[in-house]
């Protein structure tokens, strides 16, 4: 698994967080995942608190148990999993999320776009938070870890820190992105390119997946929106603004082969491909040789 994320000084550097043990493991469950767990916590809580506390109670046993029963929600049968934003399973797998969050002892809201927040207060709670998390959505046929893993497995630390009697100085959120992939509307990532303001409701009004139905028919359909009547609405009610969110830090499996060449259980992502796709158009006179 690889750890991604956003730059940011913790509060206090030099004063590691204890981390110890693993509550619940058997051979199924590799080192790896209580390590990458583990890793996890003591980067939220470095980034959200002064003390060096002590935390127990990590459970892959209980997260394994969670990323399968997401993978039953799914468009096909798995271990292929499928689920496009706003439709049926997706609403369902984001009940599910929100169950957990709950279940975990944290506070849960949800924003217009449909990107989930479980909240662990801080002592002082108007600070802007420390963030961990991923989406739940899926392209056809793929597999039940990507991005998963980063939501439930911030779920997890969470609850690791709230059963331990931690109190950070900054709160903490599990944060579930209502969507990555562009599977539905060509479009990435539209989750968190609403809370950054990087979404022109008058280009996404444009969209329409493959049964032409547009963004804001999709969106409502779900039960998301917020009652907003139209696209703007929407995406300005998701918007946070700059400062809203003091550090991100994504738990990630690799999709690569270097990690396990290596024998190494976790990385720490310092450069990431950026896709990106360039509309040209071309004036002359057609001809087969030009």
């Amino acid at each position: 698994e690889k750890a991604r994320r956003q730059p940011s000084p913790c509060t206090e550097p030099g004063r590691e967080p204890v981390v110890q043990s693993v509550s619940t493991m058997a051979a199924r469950y590799p080192p790896s995942l209580a390590l990458s767990l583990l890793c996890l916590v003591a980067v939220l809580l470095a980034a959200a608190t002064a003390a060096a506390p002590t935390v127990q109670g990590v459970s892959a046993e209980r997260l394994f148990d969670q990323i399968e029963a997401l993978g039953e929600l799914s468009d096909t049968t798995p271990p292929s999993i499928t689920r496009v934003l706003y439709t049926e399973n997706d609403v369902r797998a984001r009940d599910y999320v929100k169950g957990l969050m709950r279940d975990a002892g944290l506070e849960v809201r949800e924003d217009s776009v449909g990107n989930i927040f479980g909240r662990l207060a801080g002592e002082d709670d108007s600070l802007a938070p420390v963030v961990s998390g991923s989406h739940t959505d899926a392209i056809p046929h793929s597999g039940k870890y990507d991005g998963v893993l980063g939501v439930l497995g911030a779920i997890e630390a969470l609850r690791a820190i709230r059963e331990s009697g931690v109190t950070t100085r900054r709160p903490l959120e599990a944060l579930m992105f209502a969507s990555e992939e562009p599977t539905r509307f060509g479009l990435s990532c539209i989750g968190s390119r609403a809370m950054c303001g990087r979404l022109d409701p008058d280009y996404l009004d444009t969209l329409r997946d493959e049964n032409g139905t547009a963004f804001y028919e999709a969106v409502t359909s779900a039960g998301r929106g917020g009652g907003h009547e139209n696209t703007a609405s929407i995406l300005s009610a998701a918007l946070i603004p700059a400062g809203g969110i003091h550090a991100f830090v994504e738990l990630h499996i690799e999709q690569g082969p270097l990690l396990e060449q290596e024998g190494l259980d976790i990385g720490v992502v310092t450069a990431i491909a950026a896709p990106a796709s360039v509309s040209f158009d071309f004036l002359g006179n057609g001809g087969h040789a030009g």
